[in-house]
């Protein structure tokens, strides 16, 4: 990079280099491949929120699988809400994820969860720190007491298929819906955290998706709602909505190129 600048403080010209976007993962098994793992070292611009640059933990969990198709999963890792959130960010359709999926998606966090899958039906519920809660402590300030749930139904084709967002590499016709629930609280009444762009103590609201996929396309659309309140007598004691809206799609009309489109739209109650 090279920056130019005629203010006087600083030097006229300025020259360096920098890694934007580092993950270094490992995955696999101990015991047998029933007990499986993964961690994610991040390196970033800016570690966290208002944080310095520097090393972090995305992914650092341990799985337990069934015979039955069950399975338990313990310690940071995506809470099982929005689609978008869910598929990796290696796969997504657009260069970022968007607007809408910022304002109410999870993220990583910290808890238990318990999932069954076969050939056509999938569930999952987990019971974390909350929304964006990771490499927290478990009994700071902000500490929440938090719900999330999801299900999948496969229509059509295969489960690998909405692996991505992108409709690279498909070759058959599938189809999926998905609907999910959260809700949290805060432990400390004086506390609010920001989700769906409310500062509330307290949320809960739910999302359903629909995503299609065909010979070298794709489509994908979601809502998502929430009501944030504060529930204390020193805040606002009111309620307030919010909710978004996306619809993406794209085809491949050569092997190597894409076109894409996407369309989203938000709203908070009384702003």
């Amino acid at each position: 990079n090279h920056r130019s600048t005629d203010n006087p403080a600083e030097s006229g010209n300025s020259y360096g280099f920098e890694v934007r976007r580092f993950k270094l993962k490992f995955s696999g098994y101990v015991v047998d491949p029933s007990w499986q793992y993964k961690m994610t070292i991040v390196n970033t611009r800016n570690a966290q929120v208002g944080g310095a640059a520097g090393f972090y933990s995305e992914d650092a969990w341990i799985q337990k699988k069934m015979d039955n198709g069950m399975y338990m999963k313990v310690g940071q890792f995506k809470a099982p809400f929005l689609r978008e959130e869910l598929v990796s960010s290696s796969a997504q359709l657009a260069v970022e994820r968007s607007m809408v999926n910022n304002a109410f998606t999870y993220g990583w966090t910290q808890g238990l969860e318990f999932g069954w899958a076969n050939d056509n039906l999938s569930i999952k519920a987990m019971y974390s720190d909350g929304p964006n809660s990771l490499n927290g402590q478990a009994l700071n300030a902000n500490s929440e007491n938090s719900i999330t749930a999801r299900a999948e139904i496969l229509l059509a084709g295969d489960w690998s298929q909405f692996k991505s967002l992108s409709g690279f590499g498909n070759s058959e016709f599938g189809a999926m819906i998905g609907a999910a629930f959260q809700w949290y609280n805060h432990n400390d009444p004086s506390d609010v955290a920001e989700y769906g762009n409310v500062s509330g103590r307290n949320n809960y609201g739910f999302t359903v998706d629909a995503s299609v996929a065909g010979d070298g396309w794709t489509a994908f659309t979601y809502f998502v709602w929430g009501q944030g309140k504060n529930g204390d007598p020193i805040y606002a004691s009111d309620s307030v909505d919010s909710w978004g809206w996306v619809i993406q799609g794209g085809m491949m009309p050569m092997k190597d190129v894409e076109l894409f489109g996407r369309y989203e739209l938000g709203n908070i109650e009384d702003y």
